[in-house]
């Protein structure tokens, strides 16, 4: 059809939320060197995944790593499109 408009569609696994964050903590620790402190804003989808699956959400996640943390839960990002079930984590080294 002429003007018709081609939409891309991605599939994505689901991973292991609480190991793939304890990487992520890994890797900026391993990339900045010490941490202290960060900013965690923390999508409220995610939150009730964790809560479902009988973890704590972003506040527990600076806890355990041994840094101050603030933040607060959002109804996700917009970055080309809206996402959701993010944890977006600005770290200070």
């Amino acid at each position: 059809m002429p003007g018709a408009r081609r939409l891309r569609l991605h599939v994505l696994d689901a991973g292991d939320l609480v190991a793939d964050t304890h990487a992520a903590f890994a890797e900026a620790r391993r990339s900045l060197g010490s941490l202290s402190g960060g900013l965690l804003f923390e999508c409220l989808l995610r939150k009730q995944e964790l809560d479902k699956r009988g973890h704590e959400g972003a506040p527990a996640w600076g806890k355990a790593q041994g840094l101050q943390t603030a933040g607060f839960y959002t109804y996700g990002e917009s970055y080309l499109t809206h996402m959701t079930q993010t944890l977006t984590a600005l770290l200070f080294a």
